[in-house]
Formats: C-alpha cells, structure tokens, sequence
C-alpha cells in the first residue's frame, strides 16, 4: 500500500474521535446551534460520510489481510463493527501503518 494511501486512511481513522470532539464541543456552545444551524448540519454531515467511508475501507482491509492470524481476523472484525471509533485507530496502527511499500 502506497504511503500516502496509509496516511489518508489514518487520518481518516482519527477522524470520528476528532469529528465526535468536534461535535460535542458544538453541541455544547447553545448560542452556535441557534445561528448557525444550516452549518452544524452540514459539519454532521461530512463527518457522518468520512466515518461511513473509512469503516469501509478498514473492514476491506481487515477482510483482505493476510498478515491476520485465521483465529484474530473474526474477532477484529467483531471489535470494527462493535467499537470502530476506538478499534480502527488501534487497527491502522497495527496493521496498515507498518505495512511493507509494494
């Protein structure tokens, strides 16, 4: 996997954890949600795509890699699905980030 293909999908698999922050830090400024509504839907929005679109491409990943013990690769998939804000960055660390460049 192409290095900046790595880094991209990183990001994207801090992005929930930095995205739910983000939209708690919103939610509890009262005064943003009432002039700004049109703008805190679109900020849902996005980050309901990008979270969406990296839990894809990790469950890919996870389904297609090889270096994942036969008896782990079920239970990473378990753990994607039930917790994927706070697995998924453990799984790119792990797994995507010390990959070999082929």
């Amino acid at each position: 996997m192409k290095t900046i293909f790595k880094m991209l999908l990183g990001f994207f698999a801090f992005y929930p954890v930095l995205g739910i922050i983000t939209y708690m830090t919103i939610l509890s400024n009262s005064s943003f949600l009432l002039d700004n509504d049109y703008i805190f839907s679109i900020i849902f929005k996005l980050l309901l795509i990008c979270t969406l679109l990296s839990y894809i491409l990790i469950i890919a990943h996870a389904i297609k890699n090889k270096s994942i013990p036969a008896d782990k690769k079920a239970t990473w998939l378990g753990l994607i699905f039930i917790a994927c804000a706070f697995t998924v960055p453990v799984y790119w660390s792990l797994y995507i980030l010390p990959e070999n460049n082929n």
